[in-house]
């Protein structure tokens, strides 16, 4: 297997950058005076036979969703960040966690 360098593959860092990006807006609309520390995406696609048996393997499924830890000086929120088929973003798994 190949390494590819981070110089190599630019424009896949800057996809990832810009999808979290609105992650993070969203997250901090939704859950306000917290602040987005980490995401961490978990990206799924899943493959099978066409109809006819025969190879190639086409595109069954393709999912994503995120693990969020958004912050302030009192305490932390973990969140899942799911996407809709229709790309919209829905907040689930909602836990706080105060400091003390």
């Amino acid at each position: 297997m190949e390494i590819i360098k981070l110089a190599e593959t630019p424009a896949i860092f800057e996809q990832i950058i810009a999808l979290h990006q609105q992650i993070q807006a969203f997250v901090e609309q939704e859950i306000p005076h917290y602040y987005v520390k980490h995401i961490e995406q978990i990206a799924v696609t899943s493959y099978m036979l066409p109809k006819d048996g025969a190879p190639p393997l086409v595109l069954s499924l393709a999912d994503t969703s995120f693990q969020v830890l958004a912050w302030r000086p009192v305490g932390q929120v973990t969140c899942e960040v799911r996407v809709t088929s229709e790309g919209k973003f829905i907040l689930d798994r909602k836990r706080f966690e105060t400091y003390t």
